[in-house]
Parts: C-alpha cells; structure tokens; sequence
C-alpha cells in the first residue's frame, strides 16, 4: 500500500482532490482492503485554518464536506487567507430594487461606509405612486444611484479611508491655524484677532451639536437645522451666518443659508436687543478723559474719542504713523495680544485726520520720542485690552456712574458725532475704515438726540389746536 501525503493544497488541485476523494469514498473497506495495491490519501495537517466556501463553479464539492475528516477540513483552505476588503474587482454596478411602502417608491441599495467591512443597505425615496409606475420607478432608481455615486470608484475608495468626527477635524483645523501662526506671521490664512472668536463659536455651537458626528455626515439639512436652532434662541443675522462661515471653513465646504433664514420670521434685527447704550454721549467722553487715573489712559481715551479707531489698531499705533504738524494719523497695522498683524480690512488702512485740541495733546504726550508705541505699556510692549478695561476704563465709569462698555463704545460715538456733524458719509467711511453704509446707519440712526436734532429742523405743516383729555363714556343703566 502506498500513501500519498498532501501538505499544500492550492485552489487548481481541487478537482482532481474532489475526484480522488469521491473514488475513497465509493470503495467499502472489504473492497479496500483486497487490494493492497490503492493508494490511500492521508492528510497531513500544516497549521489550522478556516475554510472558506467553495467557489461557484465548483458547487459539486459541497456533497464532499460530510465525506471529509476534521483534518482535512483544516487543510481544504488558501495558502494565504484573503483579508476582508471591498473590491470593485466583481462589482458589475448596482441597480438596486424598488418596494412601496405607503404611497411612495423607495428604492433599496448597498452604501460604501468608511470604517465598515461590509456594506449596511440604505434607501432613498424615488417619488409617489399618484405620479409613476413601479416600472418607471424602477427605470429612475439608477439614474438616483448614478447621481448618488454609489457605483463609481471614487465612493469605493473614500469608504477605506478612517472615519473622521467633526470634533477631531475641528481639532485639527485649530492646530494648523496655531501653526501658520507660528511660521507665517500675518500672512497665514486666519487673522490672529479673528481666531479667539473663531474657536468660540467652534467650541459654544458646533462641537456640542457635530462633535460625534462624521465630516460627510453634516450636509445642508444639518445646517438647516442649526440655523433654527439659533433662530428660535434669538441670536441675531451676523451670529448665524458666521457659525455657518466658520463651519463651512473647517469642513472645507460652503453652505447655502439666505433661503433659510428668509423663510424664520423669529430672526430678530441685531438693533432691537443689542444696539441700545453702545455708545457714549459727548459729555460723557469729556467726563471720562478729564476723570482718567493717569497721563496715558487720557491720552488712549482721547485718541479713541478723537479718532474712532478700534482698540486693537490704538494699540499698535507707533509714533512714526503719527504726523502732528500735518494732522493726520496713518492706521497701518492691529494688534492682537502682544503680536502685530495687518489690519481688519483693505478699509481699514486709511489716513484719519484729527483736530487741533487732539494734536496738542499727543505732542504733549509724545514729547521727544522717534519710535516705538504711541501709548505703551510700562514695558514698551503693546498694551492689553483686558488691563485697559481691568485698570483704566471700568474704574471710571463706575466712578462717573456709566453703564459698563468696552473700548468700541468710543468707536460708535465718534462716527454718531460726525454724522450729526453733517460730514459727508463717504468721508466718515474712509475715517471710520469702513466698507458699508449700514455700519454707519447702524451707529447713529437709534439715538434719541438724532432723531429729534433733525425734527428740529422740519417745519411743521399742520397747526395743531389743545384738544381735551378722552372721558371715558359708561352706559346709562336703566
């Protein structure tokens, strides 16, 4: 008897292993054991392995599992098993199937999900039954895949890569900015100043609400509904669109919101609950300048009341961007902490002139100094807004007994003063730095002395005659 060891076994023996088996299997041991001569097929076991279901063509080999000893189960396997992973290999493209459920046709198909080895089945809804046959549904449900993009290669290979949260992009995005910071300077592609409230907004409204959520997951229809969300929690116009800017930033794509935030009427106007007290009035900015702890917070406060720079382009205002003998102040550059940058806007770098009690006041403080900060710190650093408002600016307003503001208040006050001036708005915008008329409107169009400064100034058209007060009519009871 001579024994035939098989220790490897590659896909291309199978038949002639199946046919050898089936021959075993037909002879009985009396039969087997009168001819000396078969051979007789041992199994020798390399290492444990699964067997995988035969494959199509050799469906007849299935008949052999009940035949086959547990050795040769374990040998019956690849050389090398297959790792589980999607392949378009054998996809031949889906064209999916069509059900009713209630009056609607919804097609059913497989989607490509990154991080997943298999393939979950989704549906999408094809239309109504009141407008189309089952036929015609079936005829449009490729045409929807097609568009979906589930056949094409593209989809296959965007499912292997790792599934990426809103949260780790959001991450990832703060880090990079940090980083052109530290290696571009000016030039990177967020401006210092604008980053901290960036990173609110990202952490206040986007992480709670996409945090755990996947980047593809969060489409037009989750911005819809954020945009209610911030709606109905009364957040003004510019809140909205700059959560929706910042989120279209970090996920690399825009956003449509006009369409959406026409059809809220709950949008309130920013004017109705935020513009009231943004400003002081001229007494009040004499108030505080003359009641200032020390030479330099006058000289700030005076310059902002003269001026209407914002904070941030006061404190990076150098002595060499001041001309006093021509009276005027080039802006032309922001501060943000303790770094310089460029300012807000093209606008923004402009040419402000100020007046004579403005320049004799800066020469005064200046003195002989060529360079450096017009109003530093003690270091000579750039000063900052949170030690202005700390040390100088709160102080005296509590002291005066003013409502609390920052340092913008004198922004809006200057631009209230020049408009009832009757300066010309094309001039007030390029002494302002800015780019929209509404900006300017919005500055002036809510105070009381405005309004009636130019009632003033109205003729009256009706003589009006004294009138009684109203007496309220009861009925006579009888």
């Amino acid at each position: 008897m001579s024994t035939l060891h098989i220790s490897t076994f590659d896909r291309a023996l199978l038949p002639v292993l199946a046919t050898a088996v089936l021959t075993v299997a037909a002879l009985s041991p009396a039969n087997a054991q009168a001819n000396s001569n078969f051979p007789t097929i041992t199994v020798e076991t390399v290492s444990p392995m699964v067997i995988e279901p035969p494959p199509i063509g050799l469906q007849f080999a299935s008949k052999l599992m009940p035949v086959l000893s547990g050795s040769m189960l374990s040998a019956i396997a690849p050389s090398c098993q297959r790792k589980a992973r999607k392949s378009m290999a054998r996809r031949k493209g889906q064209r999916g199937c069509v059900e009713r459920k209630g009056n609607l046709y919804w097609g059913k198909y497989y989607a490509d999900e990154p991080g997943l080895n298999y393939r979950p089945q989704k549906r999408v809804c094809i239309g109504s039954v009141d407008v189309m046959t089952k036929t015609e549904a079936k005829r449009r449900l490729p045409k929807i895949l097609e568009g979906l993009g589930i056949n094409s290669r593209e989809n296959l290979e965007r499912s292997f890569e790792p599934v990426v949260t809103f949260t780790q992009r959001a991450d990832k995005w703060v880090e990079d900015v940090k980083t052109q910071h530290a290696t571009d300077g000016e030039y990177a592609r967020v401006k210092r100043s604008s980053f901290p409230s960036m990173k609110s907004v990202i952490n206040l409204h986007l992480k709670p609400r996409f945090g755990d959520m996947t980047v593809d997951d969060v489409g037009q229809k989750e911005v819809d509904a954020l945009i209610e969300d911030l709606a109905i929690q009364g957040k003004a116009k510019n809140t909205i669109k700059n959560v929706c800017t910042i989120l279209g930033i970090v996920l690399g794509r825009g956003f449509q919101t006009k369409g959406k935030m026409k059809q809220l009427k709950a949008l309130k106007p920013r004017m109705n609950t935020k513009t009231k007290g943004l400003w002081f009035t001229g007494a009040e900015m004499s108030a505080i300048i003359a009641s200032a702890r020390n030479p330099r917070a006058r000289a700030l406060f005076a310059t902002a009341a003269g001026t209407g720079m914002r904070a941030s382009e006061l404190y990076g205002l150098r002595v060499e961007d001041v001309q006093l003998d021509k009276a005027i102040i080039f802006v032309r550059r922001s501060v943000s902490g303790s770094t310089e940058g460029s300012t807000k806007s093209e606008n923004a770098d402009r040419i402000i002139g100020i007046d004579d009690s403005l320049v004799q006041l800066l020469r005064d403080w200046i003195g002989n100094r060529k360079f450096g900060y017009v109003i530093p710190s003690n270091a000579g650093t750039p000063l900052l807004n949170s030690n202005v408002l700390e040390d100088d600016l709160h102080p005296v307003l509590a002291k005066l007994g003013i409502e609390k503001k920052g340092m913008h208040a004198f922004r809006h006050s200057r631009v209230t003063v020049l408009v009832e001036a009757g300066v010309p708005v094309h001039t007030i915008k390029a002494w302002i730095g800015h780019g929209s008329e509404k900006m300017v409107e919005r500055y002036t169009h809510h105070r009381t002395e405005y309004h009636q400064q130019h009632l003033a100034k109205v003729p009256r058209t009706v003589v009006l005659s004294p009138i009684s007060p109203m007496v309220e009519e009861r009925p006579v009871v009888v």
